[in-house]
This record gives structure tokens, C-alpha cells and sequence, in this order.
């Protein structure tokens, strides 16, 4: 022990001789008589003790402390260490269950604590499951190092060394002061399986274009035979391809070749044949989907009297080279080209753009029908362009086939009104470049208010302004398959021509090419196709999202993939951008079994819009069945860095004799700063008492 001081300054000289001087007078007159000694030595037993506060006086001494360490015991609970054949799972359980009684009777301290794909301690508490989807080793090596292995005498590890998440089994030189010892659990040899491991496909393809789809096909286990690998659409056989399977992990690469016919989101099924001795046939097929849009769409618009609106509206269309157009334009004999080419042909979108009028509103009604079924059998698409001829007694019937109705008139038509985007424009079209556009020095031009339409069932994509109540401009909406859009205004051109020049000049095509895109399913409310590289996974096998932007270059934001199981939300991952791909990748693991849903939420102008969403399935089957055997090298290895032993599963007991009680002396340094000390304080106190009790006696209060 040591008693340390700060050196002493001039205050400190200062008040120590001060108070010398006040002791020395105060007591000069009344001597030295036996009854003030008691009374003379507290006073000057005080004053010492407040003078040296200002030395900071610090009483340092040591102890030491000695505890015993403790021995964990590692236990790899995961679901390949119940598929050994030796030890069984029971066999596994009651041998773990002696080999720690082993260890408390000869009083030594021992933890058990399970690993997989988290840390427990639950084994001594009954739970002695061996579920684990999947196993990290690398969780014992941080449990160990998270005290930087004070308080641990030694750890011993049971596991078969199969490892499958984290950062796998060290290598490298740790803590040689800490010994590890593994028990090494199952066959050298591993069981028999044979897996589609991921099928790599683009998520959409044009029809008529070639495709390729990459199969990655694993095997484990002692295998020399060939395999037979099929592609299947439906239950057509697409093609079928033969492989040589040779085991220990190996893997074996297939490429078929694909030329969708049809559009449409076409389902393709990967399988490879069992083998005889497999203990896990789930993982042999896989299924992935692929959107196959079409290589040319077709448009006619039909033109009652040419106006304003036409020209403009041509060219937008045909600057979309992947869409055909057709355009019948009525003349006095009749609508050029002729009307039999429109009945003969199958549109994917069919536009009104100033039609019916009154000139041909009659032949028109009688088309009704007519029209209705060309519709329906054609599957197309229709949208209506309100223009300053157009006959509405007749546009009413053709707004029936929708179900939509005309409502009474608010707006005056002959004075321009200030119109806006809603909130339904933004969510169907989150990244258009309107969409972003700053519009407090930006607005709009007003328009001429046309048809007025009762918006019940529809989605109304812009409204009027001027108003108290709500008068739709444009409104989009489906009935069955059937999509449809209505413009009210007569002078759309207006958007064309009055932005000339300006910030928002390409206004109009910023409006109706997305519409468009809309209409002909491709583009709007999907702008990015996402698909994940197979539909089915096993737990704890990674998953890869991919989303492909129609445009390429379009998107270059991160976005989020919100992950649901029963429509509870159990996980959040990041979607990250590759510029050199033109793709969006997200990736992360298949936790939990059954149906799992997820959402890919972008943010633009400081929202949250969703931009995809889909399911994938994952089987009770675990990762962990695909390799079901004892790896034994790496688990060595770590035994031999740990100065550690490593010993199978029969020999188990040899360890025992090398677990030995380990104690470790500390020297705990302790310091008391008298300053900060209350006891130095209450000793002052208690002098100062005693003080007052003296006089008090002696009779001087």
C-alpha cells in the first residue's frame, strides 16, 4: 500500500501557513492546561486533514482474487447430426448427457451450450432437440472470443463439421492458451444426394427471342453414375440433357436454350433423376418463372375528324419502336384505310381519338355489340380520347361496355381550367419523371373541360382544380382483363404545345407513353420484373432475388425487399443496383418453411412506392440433409491450432482425462481518492463531534 500527493503549490503554502497561524493564537491565551489538550489536538487533527484535500491524497494497494474457469462444452444441434447413422440421434443425446456428468464429478466447472444457426443454453433445461437449420462454427469461435476467452479454461466441440452459414471452421493460429477440442460426430463417407442447386434465367424475354437457361445441378456422397436432367414446361417436355455425376460436391453445369411462343408468365420445371441410396428427393426439382412479353404491339386509333389532338398523339405512339400502328381516319365515303382490316385484325389497344361523331354516330351504335366482342375475343385494350366533334350520346353507350356513366355538367367548357396529378398517378407511376417534378413554380397549362365522368370504380389519374368537388381529366381502370383509360379534354395538344421551350416541355409524352406502357402491360405498374432463381429452396439455402428494369438504365437506386411469412413481416434486405448488369440483386436465406411472400419497396421525392412483389417456397427439408457426413480435416486442423485433441465419437471419453480444473489469479489494483472518499468525510465529522462533546463537558458552551 501507498499514499500518493500532488505536489504542493502556493495556495496550499498559503493556507497551510494561515492555518498554523490561527491555531497557534487562537489557543495562545488560554495555555496549555490538561482539560483544552483534548480540544487543542481535534482542532488541529481537522485543520491538517481539510489542508491536505489540497494535495489530493490517493491511497493505492493491491489484492489479489483467484476463480476457477470454466469449460464449455459446444454442441452442434443442427438437423444433419440426426441423420448419422453413428451415433444415432438418441445414442448422440444420452452420450452427451454422460459426458457432462463425467466432467461434474470430478468437480469441474462446464457449460453446455448448443450452436446452429444461433447460440443457446437450453440442453440443460430439456431441450436437446437436434433442429437447427442450419451450422456455424463461427458463432463458437465469437461466444469465445466476446470475453477475449477470459473466464474459459478450455472448450470442447461436438459437431460433424459441416458447415454451411457464418465464416466457416479457422484455420489459423487463435488463443493456443485456450485448447479446443473437437469430437469429431458421424461417417467419413458421406450419404448419397443429388440437387438442383439454382436455374439462372432472365426474368422477362421477348417472344420469339432465344433465351438461355443455366441449370447448376450439386451431388454429395460416393456417386459414379449418370444423371438425366429434363426441362419441362407444363407437362411438355422441353428437352433433356445426360450428366455425369461424381460426388463430394461437385458440380455439373446444363444449358438448354428456350424460344417462348406465348406471352404471358411461362413456368418452367428442372428435375434430375433420384438415385437409389438419396435420403433427400425434395431438392431434385425446381421450378422459375419467366415473363414473356411480346416482340411487337399493335395499335389502331380510330380518328372520327381530324384535329389537334392527332397529330401530337401519332407521335408519341409510333416514337415506340416497339409498337405498330394502324390508323383509320373517317372521310366522307367511309373511314380510310378501309374498316375490314380493322374487323379482321387483333389489336392490343384500341383508341378513340375524336370518334364517334355525328357524321357516323349511327353506324356506330349499331357496332355496339359488334365491338364489344372484338374486344372480349381479341383480348385488346381500349382507351378513349375525348375530341371537340365527338357525338356523346354515343360515346355514353361505348363507356357502358366499361361500366362507367356520364355525370351532370360543373365545369363551364369554353374557359380553360387548372388541373393536377392525384396520389393514384404516383403510385402507378412512382419513377416517371413527372412524377418527381417540382410543381410550386411549375404548373400545369389549364385546359378545356370536355366529358364529365362519374369516377366510381375507376382510378382517377388527374382532376380538375377549380372546383369544390372532384371532375376527373384522366381516369384508368379494368374490368375483367380488360384495361382501359378516358381522357376528358379536347385539347390535349394544349400539353404539347404550351411546354414548348420550358421545364416541362415532353409533358404530354411523359403522360401517355407510361399510359400506354400501362395498357399493353408493359411498363406502368411493373415497371421492374422480379423473379427469384427458383421457386422452391430448403431452409438455410440462400435465395437470390434479380429484378430487371424494362428500361434499361432507368432505375439506379437501392431499394428494400420486405419479407412476410403468414403476412407477418419477419425480415428486411437491401436490393443493391449492378450497373454493369442492368439488374437489381437482393440476397438472403431461407429461414423458415412454408410460403413466404415479399415486397420490393423503392423510394422517390422522399415516398415509399412498391414495385414488385411475389412467393417463393421453402420445404421443411433442411440444407443441412444435403451433406450428411463427417468432415473431418478442418475440424483437425482446428484441434492441432487450438493445442487442443481431436478424437471421434467413440473415443470421446479419451478428452475427459484432459479437462482439468483451471484457476486463475487476478491482481485487482484498488485506489481510493480521499477527496471523493465519504468515510474521510465522516471521519472529519466524528472529530469535530468529539470536539463539541469536550467543550460541552468542560463547560466553555
Amino acid at each position: 500500500m501507498k499514499i500518493t500527493f500532488s505536489a504542493p503549490d502556493q495556495l496550499f503554502w498559503l493556507v497551510f501557513i494561515l492555518s498554523i497561524f490561527v491555531l497557534f493564537y487562537t489557543f495562545m491565551d488560554i495555555g496549555f492546561s490538561k482539560r483544552l489538550r483534548p480540544i487543542l489536538f481535534f482542532r488541529f487533527a481537522v485543520v491538517i486533514l481539510l489542508v491536505l484535500l489540497f494535495l489530493e491524497p490517493k491511497i493505492e494497494f493491491n489484492k489479489e482474487k483467484t476463480s476457477e474457469l470454466n469449460w464449455n462444452i459446444y454442441i452442434d444441434r443442427s438437423l444433419s447430426m440426426s441423420y448419422h447413422s453413428h451415433p444415432s440421434s438418441i445414442s448422440f443425446v444420452s452420450g452427451i448427457d454422460e459426458f457432462g456428468k463425467k466432467i461434474d464429478q470430478r468437480g469441474i466447472r462446464s457449460s453446455i451450450i448448443g450452436f446452429g444457426s444461433e447460440i443457446d443454453s437450453i440442453w440443460s433445461l430439456g431441450n436437446k432437440k437436434l433442429d437447427g437449420i442450419s451450422t456455424n462454427i463461427g458463432l463458437v469461435m465469437n461466444h469465445m472470443e466476446d470475453s477475449n476467452y477470459h473466464g474459459i479454461a478450455g472448450a470442447v466441440i461436438f459437431t460433424d463439421g459441416q458447415v454451411n452459414l457464418g465464416t466457416g471452421i479457422p484455420t489459423e493460429v487463435i488463443n493456443k492458451r485456450v485448447p479446443i477440442h473437437v469430437v469429431g460426430i458421424g461417417d467419413a463417407n458421406p450419404m448419397v444426394d443429388v440437387e438442383v442447386h439454382s436455374i439462372d434465367a432472365p426474368p422477362l424475354v421477348i417472344k420469339g427471342e432465344e433465351a438461355d437457361l443455366d441449370v447448376t445441378v450439386l451431388s454429395h456422397g460416393q456417386i459414379n453414375e449418370r444423371g438425366n436432367v429434363t426441362l419441362y414446361q407444363g407437362n411438355k417436355l422441353i428437352g433433356s440433357k445426360v450428366i455425369s455425376l461424381s460426388g463430394g460436391g461437385s458440380q455439373e453445369k446444363v444449358r438448354f436454350r428456350l424460344k417462348p411462343s406465348m406471352t404471358g408468365r411461362a413456368n418452367y420445371r428442372v428435375q434430375v433423376n433420384a438415385l437409389a441410396e438419396e435420403i433427400n428427393i425434395k431438392n431434385n426439382k425446381q421450378t422459375v418463372q419467366i415473363q414473356v412479353l411480346k416482340d411487337e404491339y399493335r395499335i389502331a386509333v380510330l380518328t372520327g375528324a381530324p384535329n389537334f389532338n392527332t397529330n401530337v398523339l401519332k407521335r408519341i405512339i409510333i416514337s415506340n419502336p416497339e409498337i405498330a400502328l394502324d390508323h383509320f381516319i373517317y372521310r366522307q365515303n367511309g373511314f380510310q384505310p378501309p374498316l375490314k382490316q380493322f374487323w379482321d385484325k387483333q389489336y392490343d389497344l384500341i383508341l378513340f381519338d375524336n370518334h364517334p361523331i355525328a357524321e357516323n354516330h349511327k353506324i356506330w351504335k349499331n357496332y355496339l355489340k359488334v365491338f364489344a366482342k372484338k374486344l372480349v375475343s381479341h383480348q385488346s385494350n381500349l382507351g378513349i380520347i375525348f375530341g371537340p366533334d365527338m357525338d356523346e350520346t354515343t360515346v355514353k353507350e361505348f363507356l357502358s361496355l366499361v361500366d362507367i356513366k356520364l355525370s351532370k355538367q360543373l365545369l363551364e367548357k369554353d374557359s380553360p381550367v387548372g388541373w393536377t396529378l392525384t396520389e393514384n398517378w404516383l403510385k402507378l407511376f412512382p419513377f416517371n419523371s413527372i412524377s418527381g417534378i417540382d410543381r410550386t413554380h411549375n404548373e400545369f397549362p389549364p385546359l378545356l373541360p370536355g366529358l364529365e365522368i362519374d369516377s366510381a370504380g375507376t382510378k382517377v389519374l388527374a382532376n380538375y382544380t377549380s372546383s369544390n368537388v372532384e371532375v376527373p381529366l384522366l381516369l384508368t381502370g379494368q374490368k375483367n382483363s380488360l384495361r382501359f383509360f378516358v381522357w376528358t379534354s379536347p385539347d390535349m395538344y394544349a400539353l404539347f404545345y404550351r411546354t414548348q421551350g420550358t421545364l416541362l416541355s415532353g409533358l404530354l409524352g411523359d403522360m401517355v407513353n407510361p399510359i400506354l406502357g400501362w395498357l399493353l402491360n408493359t411498363g406502368g405498374d411493373q415497371e421492374i420484373y422480379f423473379r427469384t432463381n427458383k421457386n422452391s429452396y430448403q431452409q438455410g439455402e440462400r435465395i437470390e432475388l434479380t429484378g430487371k428494369p424494362l428500361h434499361r438504365n432507368q432505375f439506379v437506386d437501392e431499394g428494400v425487399v420486405n419479407i412476410y411469412l403468414n403476412e407477418k413481416l419477419i425480415s428486411t434486405k437491401p436490393m443493391i443496383y449492378d450497373p454493369g448488369t442492368g439488374l437489381f440483386r437482393s440476397r438472403f436465406w431461407a429461414s423458415q418453411s412454408g410460403t413466404i411472400g415479399y415486397e420490393v419497396e423503392f423510394d422517390q421525392s422522399g415516398k415509399s412506392h412498391l414495385m414488385g412483389r411475389g412467393s417463393f417456397q421453402v420445404q421443411e427439408s433442411q440444407i443441412e440433409l444435403n451433406n450428411v457426413y463427417l468432415n473431418e480435416k478442418p475440424l483437425q486442423r482446428l484441434a492441432e491450432v487450438s493445442n487442443g485433441v481431436y478424437k471421434n465419437w467413440d473415443r470421446r471419453n479419451d478428452i475427459i482425462s484432459l479437462i482439468q480444473p483451471v484457476s486463475r489469479k487476478q491482481s485487482l489494483a484498488y485506489i481510493i481518492v480521499l477527496n471523493e472518499n465519504i468515510l474521510f468525510f465522516i471521519c472529519i465529522l466524528g472529530l469535530l463531534t468529539s470536539e463539541w462533546i469536550i467543550r460541552r463537558r468542560i463547560g466553555l458552551m
